[in-house]
């Protein structure tokens, strides 16, 4: 009997601790479900461009879709926007601007919102916002060189543009004094122009795109140039004041009845094309460098030079370098020329025009030792 009772109580001890354990877990289940099941909308799929002090969003709503509003924060949510939605289409999308943006980069947080309120999950996007700081550093095209090709078609060449430039922009008159303005890709670095005004200004600056989906253009400060003004060579035909001052060498053995100054330097300014100068050749020969310094009696503004060979004679230099000078003291170097030395006609060398009154002509080197000369010309610019 005993036995019997004491089997009564334990079991029932064990079916009250069943009760009071679920009624525990209960209690803990209820006091997770009690605000509802948490529901998510679908999230937003957002796209960022970079523009002057303000960020462009572009938020794409896949379909299906029960958004109908977005919510956008940044500065860590003290500042915020939200946008009416309705998608319908496969791939709907909207594009918000958020402006008046210092110039930094921003953490961007969007939530879709449905129309019971639900939230989607967090979406963070970062967004840059560029302006002055940006701007003022950016360098401009440089202007390598202009050149006039012969009917006066003008040649500009530019250097390579640095990073985040895309275009370039030319403003300078025509030849009627309009107004022209030049959208160039920064990939050309040769710009060529058939229609422009001589002497005039042209103005030029470089468009930068901070990051390759910028909604915005920057720009660099105008540069400034003068286009140059064509230069026309007139040939100096009277050579009485000429003369020969100084010459490294020469051969009198080539002189005769007829041409008593074949050989000599002075042979190369009688304007003759008969006549030569000749680099010794008697007891001797030396090689290249060979030279001869010509006094044109008064100073001039020299833009050219025209050699001719000894006629029909290839043997001589074809490589001559031209220095000029107004006082024989200071030498410009105007540039070292390949001189074809296989024909007749003559090898016009064309440089800067500067104010001189001696030329040096030096033959640099040839295919034989001897540098030969039938006429040297010299042509004034205006």
């Amino acid at each position: 009997m005993t036995k019997n009772i004491l089997t009564f109580f334990t079991s029932l001890s064990l079916i009250l601790f069943a009760c009071i354990s679920c009624s525990d877990v209960n209690q803990f289940h209820e006091k997770f479900i009690e605000s509802g099941e948490k529901i998510y909308t679908t999230k937003p799929v957002v796209e960022t461009f970079p523009g002057r002090n303000r960020v462009e969003l572009k938020i794409f709503y896949p379909s299906p879709n029960t958004a109908r509003q977005t919510l956008i924060e940044w500065n860590g949510g003290a500042d915020s926007k939200i946008i009416d939605v309705n998608p319908t289409g496969p791939l709907d999308s909207v594009t918000v601007e958020i402006t008046n943006l210092d110039e930094k980069s921003y953490f961007i947080d969007l939530h879709n919102i449905d129309k019971e309120g639900n939230k989607s999950v967090l979406v963070q996007t970062v967004g840059t916002a560029y302006g002055d700081r940006y701007e003022t550093a950016l360098n401009n095209r440089l202007l390598l060189d202009m050149s006039i090709e012969e009917g006066d078609t003008l040649i500009t060449e530019w250097g390579q543009g640095t990073k985040g430039a895309a275009l370039f922009e030319l403003n300078y008159l025509n030849r009627d004094g309009e107004s022209v303005m030049e959208i160039v890709d920064i990939d050309q670095e040769i710009v060529v122009m058939d229609d422009w005004k001589p002497g005039s200004m042209m103005h030029y600056r470089t468009y930068y795109l901070p990051e390759p989906n910028a909604v915005d253009t920057f720009y660099t400060r105008y540069d400034t140039t003068t286009l140059p003004v064509p230069v026309v060579l007139s040939l100096i035909t009277d050579k009485s004041n000429w003369s020969i001052i100084e010459v490294d060498s020469e051969e009198p053995a080539e002189g005769n009845a007829t041409y008593p100054d074949n050989g000599l330097a002075k042979a190369a300014i009688d304007d003759n094309l008969n006549t030569f100068w000749h680099t010794q050749w008697q007891g001797g020969s030396p090689d290249y460098p060979h030279y001869f310094i010509l006094d044109l009696g008064q100073a001039y503004n020299i833009g050219a030079v025209e050699s001719f060979r000894r006629r029909g004679n290839g043997s001589a230099q074809n490589v001559v370098q031209i220095l000029t000078s107004i006082d024989q003291e200071k030498w410009v170097d105007k540039g070292i020329f390949d001189i074809d030395n296989k024909t007749d006609d003559g090898q016009l060398m064309e440089f800067e025009p500067v104010e001189a009154r001696y030329i040096r002509y030096n033959a640099q080197s040839g295919s034989s030792p001897f540098a030969m000369l039938a006429e040297l010309e010299v042509y004034e610019a205006q």
